[in-house]
């Protein structure tokens, strides 16, 4: 499967070391403070467009339970999805959670078909948190927490996708799937959020501009580090909001166009262009004042 590109790999994968006990209330809450001041150091200049505390404990499910959200990120250049997991019982050892592998019929081990032969016969079995990200319906991130490789590294403590560029999509999803069979079983995930650099450009300009007048070109963007426009007449500019004057404007009348490419700080890129009408000057009475003497020009 092909990803879309991936942007600063260090931070992929953050899990907190649990003994074969039960976890308790106060571990949970030392999980959810370490979350919360991990996110407050890495979201600084970023904004977070999705916060959301999760649905609380699932506990003897007796099947499949699938959490979404939809995410707007028109605005985002780049993104970050993270949230917090926790099983009450070990993953290792007799009694506690069953990964794949354990079911005695012969689990295949996908999430995608978790009722299927030897999962869920001769008696259901097999226990998963199953945690996928897209962009713009295309599978970027996946983690699943119950695999024959399930350890009790596994009991409880954070995803975090590696950053990603949105390439202009404009919706970000988010599903998270558990499962477990028996009462004494729970899976719990809190704090679903996505970081979003808002790097994305709206281009605006000064038009119709009569023939000879400068062109003020501007472009919106909170998190943008890096400016390319490029247009007409060999025009080039590393600025935000350059001015086209003298000889880097067009001679001829006619509509052309203005393009920007910007740049976040992960690398991740956005594009927008304007089209700018250049007026002729319109011939007047040399015994009249006209301070616009172009057609279109107010």
């Amino acid at each position: 499967m092909i990803l879309r590109s991936e942007r600063n790999h260090q931070i992929s994968y953050f899990r907190l070391f649990s003994r074969n006990e039960p976890i308790r209330g106060m571990r949970f809450s030392i999980l959810l403070i370490l979350f919360n001041v991990i996110l407050t150091l890495h979201s600084l200049a970023q904004t977070t467009i999705l916060i959301d505390s999760g649905p609380g404990p699932y506990t003897n499910i007796d099947g499949t339970i699938l959490d979404d959200y939809d995410v707007d990120i028109s605005d985002c250049s780049s993104v970050q999805f993270s949230v917090g997991f926790s099983f009450n019982l070990p993953w290792e050892g007799t009694g506690g959670m069953e990964f794949c592998t354990e079911c005695i019929g012969g689990c295949a081990c996908d999430p995608s078909n978790p009722g299927s032969q030897g999962c869920a016969t001769p008696v259901p079995c097999w226990d998963f948190m199953w945690m996928q990200f897209f962009i713009g319906g295309q599978l970027e991130d996946e983690n699943l927490i119950g695999d024959a490789d399930t350890d009790n590294s596994e009991n409880f403590g954070i995803y975090m996708t590696p950053l990603f560029c949105t390439e202009d999509e404009s919706t970000a999803t988010i599903e998270i799937t558990n499962q477990n069979w028996a009462m004494d079983e729970t899976n719990e995930f809190s704090n679903v959020t996505l970081i979003c650099w808002e790097g994305t450009t709206t281009v605006t300009a000064s038009n119709p501009v009569c023939l000879g007048g400068d062109i003020q070109l501007t472009s919106t963007s909170t998190d943008a580090i890096s400016w390319s426009w490029e247009g007409p007449a060999g025009f080039t500019s590393s600025l935000q909001n350059p001015l086209v004057t003298g000889s880097d404007l067009p001679t001829i009348p006619d509509d052309y166009i203005y393009s920007l490419s910007i740049s976040d700080s992960n690398g991740c890129m956005s594009t927008d262009e304007v089209e700018i009408t250049i007026e002729e000057p319109v011939e007047t009475d040399l015994d009249a004042i006209d301070l616009n003497p172009c057609e279109g020009v107010d």
